[in-house]
């Protein structure tokens, strides 16, 4: 058996009872600085491979929805405050949408190497925006 499986097995009861013991400072700590739970769904996303496919069509189907969801909401419309990011109002989606869009047409600047990481960025960005705008106030 591998020395480190066996080290993992033997050691599992004492890093549960210090996860069950440290959760309490953990979720405080995440209500007191909500930019950590932001950090942290990042990293995940980007292990997780979610975006590993983000293609063009995609981008602009995707951006295409919510600019017209975005015409749709009332000037005065909020967003909630999403993965302690504070919500946009429909103008300020519209205007980062019309940056997101410059960014995936610009793409064939970049060598082929760079393009799949840069597609990935703009689809978190684009999730991260789609958070704001999607959920309103209620």
């Amino acid at each position: 058996m591998n020395p480190m499986f066996r080290f993992l097995i033997r050691s599992a009861p004492v890093i549960i009872v210090a996860a069950r013991q440290a959760w309490p400072h953990i979720a405080r700590t995440l209500e007191q600085n909500p930019q950590l739970a932001v950090g942290a769904k990042d990293a995940i996303a980007s292990y997780s491979g979610r975006h590993r496919k983000a293609t063009v069509e995609e981008l602009e189907t995707r951006i295409a929805a919510l600019r017209a969801h975005a015409l749709t909401m009332p000037q005065s419309t909020n967003a909630a405050a999403v993965y302690g990011t504070a919500g946009i109002t429909p103008a300020e989606a519209i205007q980062r949408l019309d940056l997101i869009d410059s960014s995936v047409h610009s793409l064939a600047a970049l060598s082929p190497d760079a393009q799949p990481g840069a597609l990935r960025k703009i689809s978190y960005e684009l999730d991260r925006l789609a958070a704001q705008v999607l959920l309103p106030k209620g």
